[in-house]
């Protein structure tokens, strides 16, 4: 156990036990690309794909709003993250524990939405399309008040 937690709180200059040749982290350009992703997506997501694909379709829309919001913030920490490693020789933001930890989020953003749509989606999909076709097909309750008219005064 010790040795995992010290594996995990290593700076990157003490990794290697050579001050001159740190720990080397292979995937800052995957890593980067996956962030920028993220990011692209979400800014084409509110700025235009919310009208455009889910305007009509509640359940969607508000699925994509969580995820896509969820998933911003996910890639916002990612590069900070990623500099930290990079940039600062003895940060505390360099640790490998930080980039396990970004890792395990995304993990869990996976399970999570793994879990709701297993469980969760099915009933409400199957919720929403009753209510929409109630919608269709059931007239809706005229209000009890007056219409107004403008020379009734």
């Amino acid at each position: 156990m010790q040795h995992l937690v010290q594996w995990f709180f290593t700076n990157p200059q003490d990794a290697t036990g050579n001050p001159d040749h740190p720990e080397v982290f292979h995937f800052y350009l995957q890593w980067g690309i996956f962030c920028a992703a993220i990011l692209v997506v979400w800014f084409y997501y509110w700025v235009e794909g919310r009208k455009r694909f889910f305007s009509s379709h509640a359940i969607h829309r508000n699925i994509l709003d969580r995820m896509t919001n969820q998933l911003v913030v996910l890639a916002l920490v990612g590069p900070i993250i990623m500099f930290f490693r990079y940039a600062a020789d003895a940060s505390l933001l360099a640790d490998r524990f930080w980039r396990y930890l970004w890792l395990g989020w995304l993990a869990a953003l996976v399970i999570y939405w793994a879990v709701y749509f297993v469980r969760t989606y099915p009933d409400q999909i199957k919720q929403y399309r009753a209510y929409r076709t109630n919608q269709r097909y059931v007239n809706q309750p005229k209000s009890k008040r007056p219409k107004s008219v403008a020379g009734a005064r």
